[in-house]
């Protein structure tokens, strides 16, 4: 935290700024199965079951 790192993966959706790889709990990963299954990219629904499950 504080300053900017190049070499992680970020990504930004719904206003929300993520960086490296995420560690999700359970239900964050079935959000993340139910949101990709209708359609929503995987990158965007890792960043938003994270943000907001």
């Amino acid at each position: 935290m504080g300053r900017v790192d190049h070499k992680l993966d970020c990504r930004t959706y719904s206003g929300v700024t993520v960086c490296g790889t995420l560690k999700l709990s359970e239900a964050e990963r079935e959000c993340l199965r139910d949101s990709t299954a209708k359609g929503l990219t995987f990158r965007r629904a890792e960043v938003e079951c994270y943000a907001f499950a």
